[in-house]
């Protein structure tokens, strides 16, 4: 009895064993993050990379996006995407306003890639999609430093996350507060000026009331309007 159970227990650890082992590869062999620039195809040099990284750190800044970029030539997977997409949560990024960007050379040809958070996506829009077409030619002719540069010069030229887009001066005031105060002032003292004098010949000054007008004819044969009120008998 106790050689079948020591058998039955070895036999339990054993499938563990390769259960877990048959997981292991696939994260095992994903790189792991060196900063936002992980530049394991050497494509950078030290000054560049440092520039670079000032870069990342500006668009982080600016827009409140963290754009991670992995530059490789090894994938166990089949293609570009389901490597970005395995990268992608390998290292946290779902969780964050995080773009990754994963350029990818096998067979001798580079190939890309972009993945986006939900909330990176909702704040700034499919951004993951318009980095791949804005460099689809430069990736296909293996100038990949290059495309680093242009995905990071045009996120830095999108509007500021922290701060409205500033106005050229002059933008968006109307031709009546370019032009001179008087052109303002005066209709609205001739509209005043108006209304005083409706007032004062059509409201009764005792109750408020709208005065009644009809001609009477006096001796002379002049015919005079006459102002009178129903209410209170004003009569002018």
């Amino acid at each position: 009895m106790r050689t079948l159970l020591a058998h039955s227990l070895r036999l339990l650890i054993v499938a563990c064993v390769a259960l877990f082992g048959l997981s292991l590869p696939l994260d095992a062999d994903l790189p792991r993050p060196i900063g936002q620039l992980s530049d394991y195809g050497a494509v950078f040099d030290r000054h560049d990379r440092d520039e670079i990284h000032g870069l990342l750190e500006d668009v982080r800044t600016r827009l409140g996006l963290e754009v991670y970029i992995l530059i490789s030539w090894e994938s166990p997977y089949p293609t570009v995407r389901e490597y970005a997409d395995a990268v992608f949560g390998a290292w946290g990024l779902g969780g964050k306003n995080a773009l990754l960007l994963v350029f990818l050379r096998a067979a001798g040809d580079w190939s890309a890639s972009a993945v986006m958070s939900p909330s990176a996506r909702t704040r700034l829009g499919p951004l993951d999609r318009t980095v791949i077409e804005r460099t689809a030619d430069l990736v296909l002719h293996d100038r990949i430093e290059e495309a680093t540069r242009l995905v990071l010069s045009e996120l830095q030229d999108l509007p500021s996350a922290q701060q409205p887009a500033q106005t050229q001066p002059g933008a968006g005031v109307s031709s009546a507060a370019k032009a001179s105060p008087l052109v303002v002032i005066l209709p609205t003292v001739g509209g005043v000026l108006i209304l005083a004098w409706v007032v004062s010949r059509r409201v009764c000054p005792r109750c408020g009331r709208w005065l009644r007008v009809q001609p009477v004819r006096f001796r002379s044969a002049r015919s005079r309007r006459v102002y009178s009120c129903r209410r209170c008998g004003y009569r002018r």
